[in-house]
């Protein structure tokens, strides 16, 4: 299982707290680390204020079998 924490924004738009991304494997805390905001082929990674955003799930294509995503569950947590 693994959980992500949406990043927040202070109100002028500077990032108040980082998301994080924590996962879980049979329970036991396996990994958690802070994301530092969106990151591109170069350059150094950026948050861009938000109120919500799409998840986006990526293959990087090429001569490999498809790839699929089985039992992805999302919800949101308040």
């Amino acid at each position: 299982m693994s959980v992500w924490t949406a990043p927040t924004f202070n109100p002028d738009g500077s990032i108040e707290h980082s998301s994080l991304f924590t996962v879980f494997f049979n329970g036991i805390l396996v990994r958690s680390f802070e994301l530092k905001g969106e990151t591109d082929t170069s350059g150094k990674p950026l948050y861009k204020k938000y109120d919500s955003a799409p998840i986006k799930l990526q293959a990087h294509g090429g001569p490999r079998r498809a790839v699929s995503f089985p039992e992805f569950w999302i919800r949101e947590l308040n």
